[in-house]
């Protein structure tokens, strides 16, 4: 969060956000450890406090994902404050959607299956060409002798 405004907030008028974490917990499990003071309330986070003229406050937390799916992730900040996350926004800014897709091979599109038959196939036509072949080559021979 960045203070770009002309005036502080304060401790009694403080700056403030909150993060429904509701998509994230659907495929994981927050672990509790968000930065800077942020508060969790399942399923939401949130963050009040003072920020400066020009001064920027990070919080950072983290999910420990338990299956492949969809995280659409929406931060909101007060209606009437001024920011740019009010109910309703459309900055892109506030809000990111993030693929998970299972660990190991990366997701490329197509099915390892598909990559296999058409090699597989390939191989077949090669193996029956070089027969057909070696064939026409000793019928060839047969009929010089």
């Amino acid at each position: 969060m960045t203070n770009t405004g002309q005036v502080d907030y304060t401790d009694e008028r403080p700056a403030s956000f909150t993060d429904d974490l509701a998509s994230s917990l659907a495929v994981g499990t927050y672990n509790g450890d968000a930065t800077n003071g942020a508060e969790y309330e399942r399923p939401v986070l949130s963050w009040a406090g003072a920020v400066g003229v020009g001064e920027s406050v990070t919080v950072t937390y983290s999910v420990t994902l338990r299956s492949a799916g969809e995280i659409r992730n929406v931060v909101g900040t007060p209606d009437g404050s001024g920011a740019n996350c009010s109910t309703g926004s459309t900055d892109e800014d506030c809000a990111t959607t993030t693929t998970v897709v299972p660990p190991g091979l990366a997701f490329t599109g197509g099915a390892p299956w598909i990559a296999g038959g058409v090699a597989g196939a390939a191989l077949l036509a090669l193996g029956l060409w070089l027969v057909a072949r070696r064939r026409a080559e000793n019928a060839v021979a047969l009929q010089e002798s």
